[in-house]
């Protein structure tokens, strides 16, 4: 699986996800790494939110889920609270089935 697939599946199944305009809107980065196995496909996108005033808290990440249906689903930690190096952990771990979310 790559994301081109993802953004393709996502797009025929017709959601919006990947939409120029939603980036936009949310200021989301995709990382182009796909984490994929036997718990599922994964993969990494980062967020930055700009206050009415202007200020531009810190870029955060989120783990996020390809379904066969071609919806994305956000899971893990809590949106966009992670570090990138973290959130790809999470990803790779989900993949190969072996993620336990902490207590």
């Amino acid at each position: 699986m790559t994301m081109d697939a993802i953004k393709a599946a996502n797009a025929k199944a017709g959601f919006y996800f990947f939409e120029r305009a939603t980036l936009r809107f949310f200021r989301s980065r995709i990382g182009q790494t796909v984490y994929e196995g036997p718990g599922g496909t994964y993969f990494v996108t980062s967020e930055q939110f700009v206050g009415s005033g202007g200020y531009a808290a810190p870029r955060a990440y989120t783990v996020r889920r390809f379904n066969p249906d071609g919806d994305i689903d956000t899971v893990g930690p809590k949106f966009n609270t992670v570090t990138k190096a973290v959130a790809a952990r999470i990803a790779r771990q989900m993949a190969a089935g072996t993620y336990q979310q902490a207590a």
